[in-house]
């Protein structure tokens, strides 16, 4: 049996601390969920969001979601789900506004008319990405990183990795249990300081580890990873 300083309890895990675990987590604990954040790096800041030089998708002049949406699409070359890809083109930009800039203080450049600089990027078909300089993800993380920190609903662990999920259907002493439905209930985490692997028992789990993260039969998916712009516009707001 496990002793109780090794197994935790949340409503909601979220496993990665860059823009989007981060973003999740603040919007989750303003909402009032209790939120455990899990992040491998010393400090929350050390997501890899933290080198993301490009900038995000906003909306351009004359710009609409169905242009937005039309372009990702093209974009992906048949691998993006377009009912995702709509709520990208619908919400993202409103929250690049009223989260990132409004909410969060991220100072985006602007030009001579004090309006946001709009940059045109690979894919686009005019230009609509916002940016901090050439350190657009250094900035987001300066601001989302303090605010996790004074969130009090929000549990940050920081050099934390996770090492599985917990599934009920496999770890289960059961071997019938894995022909059930599929659940998960936390996760495992290796506390890297000392390694001990705590259990983290959740109500909902939600996995923002990024784009790198994603694995085919063990390899990643390089053709997404390697066509930056297609990449940049399937993870960007």
């Amino acid at each position: 049996m496990a002793a109780a300083e090794d197994v935790l309890e949340t409503e909601v895990l979220v496993i990665g601390c860059g823009i989007a675990g981060a973003t999740a987590a603040l919007r989750l604990a303003e909402a009032g969920r209790a939120v455990t954040v899990v992040t491998r790096g010393a400090q929350p800041e050390e997501a890899n969001t933290n080198y993301a030089q490009g900038g995000i998708i906003y909306r351009g002049e004359g710009d609409c979601p169905e242009r937005l949406a039309g372009d990702v699409l093209r974009a992906g070359a048949g691998h993006s789900l377009p009912a995702a890809v709509h709520i990208l083109a619908n919400e993202g930009p409103p929250l690049v506004k009223d989260f990132l800039a409004e909410r969060l203080g991220v100072a985006f450049d602007t030009g001579p008319d004090g309006r946001w600089s709009l940059a045109l990027e690979g894919g686009h078909s005019l230009p609509r990405i916002v940016h901090v300089a050439d350190a657009t993800g250094r900035a987001v993380m300066a601001a989302l990183a303090p605010a996790l920190r004074a969130e009090r609903r929000v549990t940050l662990l920081a050099g934390h990795t996770a090492v599985d999920l917990l599934t009920p259907s496999h770890h289960a002493r059961n071997r019938q249990a894995v022909y059930a439905p599929q659940s998960c209930v936390g996760a495992y985490l290796l506390e890297q300081a000392t390694g001990r692997v705590r259990r983290c028992l959740a109500r909902h789990t939600l996995l923002a580890t990024g784009l790198l993260r994603c694995v085919v039969g063990g390899l990643a998916c390089m053709r997404l990873v390697a066509r930056r712009p297609v990449a940049r516009m399937l993870l960007a707001f």
